[in-house]
């Protein structure tokens, strides 16, 4: 009976463990500055090459976290921000952790950014094209806009690509006005 207890409280330990086992490839920043460097010049695109414009989020996160949440095997091809949203809203693979506007989910998303886990931050139009982030590793920054701490995150800014960046506050991908809409999801393994 003791051995069974054993065994049990060792596996419950290594299993709660592994959500925190989440492998992120070693040149994220690298892969990350490649692909919003790409992406900055997407307005200058036609043809075939227009295919990665419009699904670099999904790219990065598959790179950056080895997971792949966001690509469509039946299309071939990593998903559009819109599809992002769906994928968040329905496998049941992301949890909610909360809005932008509450200082405990912003805290939560650099934690688990932090601890390598998939994080992610969006605002969703009527028509689901709104914002993707990813939140990323390091430090939470204090946003004056805001009036909040803030994770550090990359946005691919389909409107505007020029505007793309990595390794800036959440506060830079949206603005105060539609804070409340901004929820934060996390990959739950």
């Amino acid at each position: 009976m003791k051995s069974s207890i054993k065994t049990f409280t060792f596996l419950l330990l290594m299993f709660s463990l592994a959500g925190y086992a989440q492998k992120i490839d070693k040149e994220w920043k690298s892969l990350l500055n490649t692909n919003i460097e790409s992406f900055r010049k997407c307005d200058q695109r036609s043809g075939n090459d227009t295919k990665f414009c419009s699904s670099a989020t999904a790219e990065s996160i598959n790179k950056i976290y080895k997971i792949e949440d966001f690509y469509s095997k039946s299309q071939g091809r990593y998903m559009n921000n819109s599809e992002i949203v769906e994928v968040l809203n329905a496998t049941g693979k992301w949890k909610l952790i909360g809005y932008a506007y509450e200082q405990e989910a912003l805290d939560k998303a650099q934690e688990l950014a932090n601890k390598n886990m998939a994080t992610l931050a969006y605002y969703a139009n009527d028509d689901l094209s709104g914002n993707v982030s990813i939140i990323l590793p390091g430090e939470l920054s204090t946003s004056g806009s805001w009036g909040f701490n803030v994770p550090n995150s990359a946005t691919f800014f389909m409107e505007e690509p020029g505007k793309s960046y990595s390794d800036k506050g959440l506060s830079y991908a949206f603005s105060r006005s539609i804070l409340r809409k901004v929820m934060i999801y996390a990959r739950e393994y």
